[in-house]
């Protein structure tokens, strides 16, 4: 009988644990577009944004793994094309959350800026939120006033075809964002139809 309850338990604590450590390559490594679809900070670079074309490189010898990925935005009337480099990291170096994965932005001279740590993804719906933090090499703690962390909501592009059809698709993932964030819980929107319409004309014209 016991025996049955401790397995129980077990089976309860894996699937716990499993639920809350995504797995971030399996995140970062698709062919699918995915969209900065909200957040709670402003940042110039949101507006339409979506990243792909991810191409990951582990190095035994540091060991790491890097990512180097397509990052497009608008910025004023103009569409920008961007090829930045983040670092991966399966356990992340932030303080408070070392039992979760993130993702390290890194600048044109390879200089940490933000751990952008994966706090949930659903697998199904293809949403996820990230809380961003600046990175442990900026010398910002998280205690520290100007460490107050941020977040994101991050979809895939075949997600938000599902939302078209059904409002309500992402409510998983709008709820997430709105608790990890609730301390200063300001919804920024970053992403709308007219996104995907700009997207579709520039696939036409390079085409």
């Amino acid at each position: 009988m016991w025996n049955v309850i401790l397995n129980l338990v077990l089976a309860v604590f894996v699937g716990t644990n499993e639920a809350v450590t995504p797995d971030i390559f399996k995140v970062v490594n698709t062919t699918d577009r995915t969209w900065i679809y909200s957040a709670t900070r402003r940042e110039s670079e949101y507006r339409c944004a979506y990243y792909d074309k991810p191409n990951v490189k582990c190095y035994k010898k540091l060991p790491a793994c890097f990512n180097t990925f397509r990052y497009s935005f608008d910025e004023g009337c103009k569409r920008k094309i961007k090829y930045p480099t983040a670092q991966l990291q399966e356990k992340c170096l932030v303080t408070g959350y070392r039992n979760y994965p993130c993702i390290v932005t890194l600048n044109e001279t390879y200089q940490e800026v933000y751990s952008k740590v994966l706090m949930f993804w659903d697998d199904e719906k293809e949403c996820g939120v990230y809380k961003v933090f600046p990175a442990p090499g900026t010398g910002i703690e998280p205690t520290d006033p100007k460490g107050k962390h941020e977040c994101e909501l991050h979809v895939r592009d075949k997600s938000l075809k599902h939302r078209q059809k059904n409002v309500r698709y992402l409510d998983a993932c709008e709820e997430k964002l709105y608790n990890l964030c609730n301390e200063n819980y300001t919804k920024l929107v970053y992403y709308n139809d007219l996104c995907d319409m700009k997207f579709q004309q520039k696939e036409k014209q390079s085409a």
